[in-house]
């Protein structure tokens, strides 16, 4: 089922009709951020997360939130936005905030406009991918070390040329690095490693989008099944030793890596995350 409605400044509106002009500074520039997240019926796991990035986000790219819903409201759009285009099952939201008006890289407006899309997705709960990820190292840019790559800006040049580069070569996603050749993340999903036991998983300050699934599994599940988690930087050495390899995202909440070159890996603790993601985001409020 496609997405009939989006909601347009809290408007519902039909896709078809929603136009920018050219001179738009979401056109022109990408001015201002976006936010994904996963819907289970109108259940939206961990939004208080998500909207406390969002509100940081405002922050870093000095956009005016004071035309933005607040929490309640906002959650309150999403549910009746999943309702207009009836997807009941599962769904991918995603948010879009930008800087209204025209004008140059300086600009006297910094009011905002924003819409909310919703699409289906075929499966009810968090499920492990069957089939392991391919990946490989992309080195050909690097991804700055700075506070904005926290968040989900309009524009992430870097992200989308890695996962070219790694359709091209048959691979089903890149790891990125920094300036430093620290492992930041892949291309929509933060990294973990496992060696001997331990989880390492790459600091944001490395570049990295400060995920809303990471931040979950390091200050709730992980510790709570007693596994070590370090959280430090490191280089694609490790790889080559690891144990086990697995990305987390909001959407899809774990997706085990099969193969790093000749290496291959098993998903014991990716098959366990997914179990407790389903028993403590879904089954609670089913």
């Amino acid at each position: 089922m496609k997405s009939t409605f989006v909601l347009h400044n809290g408007k519902l509106t039909r896709r078809s009709e929603l136009v920018f002009p050219l001179e738009h500074r979401y056109l022109r520039f990408a001015d201002g951020f976006f936010e994904t997240m996963r819907a289970f019926a109108i259940h939206v796991p961990l939004f208080s997360l998500h909207f406390q990035r969002m509100k940081k986000a405002f922050d870093l790219l000095l956009l005016n939130n004071e035309q933005f819903p607040d929490e309640e409201t906002l959650l309150f759009d999403i549910q009746r936005l999943i309702k207009s285009n009836k997807h009941f099952g599962s769904s991918r939201i995603r948010i879009t905030v930008y800087r209204a008006g025209e004008g140059l890289y300086a600009t006297n407006e910094h009011a905002i406009e924003w819409f909310v899309e919703s699409f289906p997705i075929d499966n009810t709960t968090f499920v492990l991918n069957t089939k392991g990820l391919h990946i490989s190292v992309y080195e050909h840019l690097t991804k700055p070390m700075s506070p904005l790559n926290s968040i989900k800006f309009n524009h992430p040049t870097v992200n989308i040329l890695a996962a070219n580069w790694a359709r091209q070569r048959r691979l089903d996603d890149a790891i990125l690095i920094n300036e430093r050749h620290h492992l930041v993340e892949a291309t929509s999903s933060n990294l973990f490693v496992v060696k001997d036991k331990i989880i390492y998983t790459p600091p944001t300050d490395d570049g990295g989008v400060d995920g809303i699934m990471r931040r979950y599994l390091l200050t709730s599940v992980l510790m709570e099944l007693g596994m070590q988690v370090i959280d430090k930087s490191f280089k694609k050495d490790l790889l080559d030793t690891a144990d086990e390899i697995f990305l987390t995202n909001a959407v899809q909440g774990c997706l085990w890596v099969v193969g790093y070159h000749q290496r291959r890996f098993y998903n014991d603790i990716a098959k366990q995350l997914i179990q407790e993601l389903n028993n403590r985001l879904l089954y609670e409020h089913h």
